[in-house]
């Protein structure tokens, strides 16, 4: 799939890389569809950059990078929402 991204212009994403957020993330309901692009080898920081609106795309990293025991609390309803068996995995 080609997307058209404002800082990097025109990318090729595999389709089995784009991510679905059925309901959008938090303040950007009408956008559900996002790619995560690596800018370098040996970078931290990714962008979460949208496949629907070019000017939209959020810095991401991996906070286990910085906090090594970091774990993130999940209720009984968003592991059954996100149909996790092992949240752990």
């Amino acid at each position: 799939m080609e997307i058209e991204t404002s800082r990097f212009g025109k990318l090729t994403v595999d389709d089995e890389r784009i991510m679905t957020f059925p309901r959008g993330l938090l303040g950007f309901p009408d956008y559900t569809r996002y790619a995560l692009i690596q800018t370098g080898e040996e970078n931290y920081f990714f962008w979460l950059q949208s496949t629907e609106d070019p000017n939209l795309a959020f810095v991401v990293t991996d906070p286990a990078t910085f906090f090594k025991d970091y774990e993130v609390p999940l209720r009984e309803e968003t592991q059954l929402e996100l149909e996790l068996n092992d949240p752990s995995a």
